[in-house]
Order: C-alpha cells, then structure tokens, then sequence
C-alpha cells in the first residue's frame, strides 16, 4: 500500500475518477490489439509452489512464454530463488536466507507450506530451494527470465547475480526487475544489464496521466515498463486536525496511454502486473500490452487460447 500524499485535494481525488470514466470511450467496442505473452510469476504460485524448478518447468509446459522468480543471496554469497523475508513462510527452516550456505539452504524443503486444498502436496515430495544458476541451467535458453531482486545491500546481490550470468554468457536471457531504486542504481555497472524503468517513474507516469491527463514521455533509453493493471492507493488529503485518508482502486491503464508510450519508441515493452482472471487477461490485449504476469499460468494459457 502506497502511503505518500499522492493527491493534494478531495477535489483532484474526483477529478480522478471523472477522468477514469471518460478516458478511452470512443463510442467503438474494444477490440484486441494482441494477444500478450504470458509470464509465470515465481513460477505461477497458485498452480504451482513458486519459485522452484518444479514451478517453472510446469508452466512452461503449460504454455507460458516467460517466468519470474524473486533472488536472495545467501551466506556464502550464491544467489537463490526465494521471495519472502523468512525461510518459515514456506519451507521447514527459519530465519533470513542470508543467514545460512546454500548446502544448507538446500536440505530446505521449498514447498513444505504449499497447500492449495489442505493436504500439504510436497512434504512427501520435496522441492529444493534452487540457485539461479540451476535454474539458467534447467530453463530453455529461448525464454525470457525476469528476476525480481529480493535482498539488501543491492551490490552484494548484483555482483552474486553478475557472476553467473558471466559464467553461463547468460546477461541477454535476463531483465532485471526491483522496488527499490538501490537495485537499479547498482545496475548502472553492469551494462549489459536489461531493466525494467524504476517504479516510482512508472507509478509517477500513471498518475500523472489519470489525474491530470499530463503524460510524462519515457527516457529514451527506456526498454521495459512493468506496473500492475489495477492499484490499491491510500490517498491522503492534509487538513488542520489530521490527514484524512481514503482507500481508493485505480485503474491504471488504457489504449491511449500504451499508444503514447510505445510511440515514443518501438522497443519498449510494456507488462502488465498482478493479471490472474480472464477478464482482466482480456484488457490487457485490448489496451495492446506486450505481456502480462500471472499467478494463475493455465487459467491464463486457457483464456488466451480461447480469445479470437
């Protein structure tokens, strides 16, 4: 939840919503522009326990062009798929993953708390945290990589991530991905590095657009923008006796806006975050996103299949 003082005013609030209302209503029916690339993200967790091989191997098999998986770092400086904070959140382990070797991380079992109908699937069937090299191993060289940088301090991670991928000549398979700027900034060694635009430029464009109707040009050396379809903000407004906060869900894009921003120039992509129904799959190729990511790989695989 983005608690910034977004928006100034009650008054800039409902100008926002009018502005929704009215944006891309040219009096056609939407059409599909494409139909975007669909993306697993950590490996399309509500089908499969994420970011393991299992997970990636499955969805590709589902028919995904791409996956995503979250990096850590651990204690002796390999990098590892793991997204949260605490190696208890799904494995049989506890604490930081920085703060145990990857032999020991690997004695873990990464689907331990998978339990998507109450029988806990894969204690029985053990599933390894792996490497990021494993899984540049185990992964067909055609497909895009996304990685989601999930640990701190960012140079400690990147110079982990960059030695693999100079061992494996692996710099083009990969694009880069984090929500925090110390990541990126990190990044600029590396020029081999493709990455996604830094979020709060994105998370700034958008607004900006649905707001104010101002759009805000990507730098030209800009290739890959990534922000979710639909966002839960907290606005809050400034008054005498104390802010005065409200819930709001923006609907973040449209046909225009892609229009605008693939104008400025041909390479740049544009993904759609946080896409897990048919519906909102639907949106996605009628506003002309190259790709969406996805919990949910064989819900979306069936809904693109059956889209003319």
């Amino acid at each position: 939840m983005i608690r910034k003082n977004l928006f100034k005013t009650a008054a800039i609030v409902l100008g926002c919503l009018a502005l929704h209302a009215c944006s891309d209503q040219d009096g056609d029916s939407p059409e599909v522009i494409s139909k975007p690339k669909i993306i697993a993200h950590r490996g399309g967790r509500v089908d499969f326990p994420e970011n393991t091989l299992l997970s990636f191997d499955k969805a590709l098999q589902t028919g995904v062009d791409g996956v995503e998986m979250d990096i850590q770092v651990s204690q002796d400086l390999v990098p590892v798929l793991y997204h949260p904070g605490d190696l208890n959140i799904w494995t049989n382990g506890m604490g930081k993953v920085s703060s145990l070797p990857f032999t020991e991380l690997k004695k873990l079992n990464a689907a331990w708390n998978y339990d998507p109908q109450n029988n806990y699937p894969y204690r029985n069937n053990p599933q390894s945290i792996p490497s990021l090299k494993e899984a540049l191993n185990t992964i067909p060289s055609k497909v895009p990589i996304i990685l989601d940088m999930k640990s701190l301090p960012a140079g400690t991670l990147i110079q982990s991530i960059a030695t693999v991928l100079d061992e494996l000549g692996a710099w083009n398979r990969v694009v880069f991905y984090s929500t925090t700027r110390e990541h990126l900034d990190a990044l600029k060694a590396w020029p081999a590095a493709q990455v996604f635009e830094a979020r709060e430029i994105t998370r700034q464009r958008l607004l900006e657009y649905k707001i104010n109707g101002k759009f805000i040009a990507p730098d030209k050396q800009v290739t890959w923008i990534g922000f979710e379809l639909t966002r839960n903000f907290n606005v809050s407004e400034p008054l005498t006796l104390g802010d005065g906060n409200t819930a709001i869900t923006v609907n973040l894009w449209d046909k225009n806006l892609v229009k605008a921003i693939k104008g400025q120039s041909g390479n740049i992509k544009i993904v759609l975050f946080g896409i897990n129904t048919a519906e909102d799959y639907k949106t996605a190729a009628e506003i002309g996103a190259d790709a969406v990511m996805t919990d949910a790989p064989t819900l979306l695989v069936q809904a693109r299949s059956a889209m003319k």
